[in-house]
């Protein structure tokens, strides 16, 4: 299971706890270690899921679920 897939399924799970489209991730360095990697990676990673559509993170740690079936279609994968 790649980082992006766990980043997105993680994503997803959260919104169920949070109102509307915004859900609050844990600082990055402790985000990276619950999913299995470096900071360096999962702000590749983040990049990848903003430049899909899938998310905006103009205000990390707060972000934006812009499209989930994106998120969906990552997970599916």
């Amino acid at each position: 299971m790649s980082v992006k897939h766990r980043l997105a399924l993680y994503i997803l799970a959260q919104t169920s706890e949070s109102k509307g489209n915004t859900v609050t991730l844990p600082v990055k360095e402790s985000l990276s270690s619950l999913l299995g990697t470096t900071q360096r990676h999962l702000n590749r990673v983040i990049k990848e899921l903003v430049l899909s559509g899938g998310i905006t993170d103009d205000d990390y740690p707060s972000i934006l679920i812009n499209d989930r079936l994106v998120l969906q279609e990552i997970i599916d994968d």
